[in-house]
């Protein structure tokens, strides 16, 4: 039991880590950083670095 509570509470802290990528000033979408280079600079210089 103790090793699903820590396999949920891991599992909970990567989503919310990849939710927190796309929160921000910038309206950023995982298909725009495919399509847009802008976005994807946006994208590393300002939201990698904070997670």
């Amino acid at each position: 039991m103790k090793t699903f509570h820590l396999s949920l509470g891991i599992g909970l802290i990567a989503i919310l880590s990849m939710i927190s990528l796309f929160i921000g000033a910038g309206d950023i979408t995982p298909a725009s950083l495919f399509t847009d280079p802008d976005m994807r600079d946006i994208f590393f210089i300002s939201r990698v670095p904070r997670s």
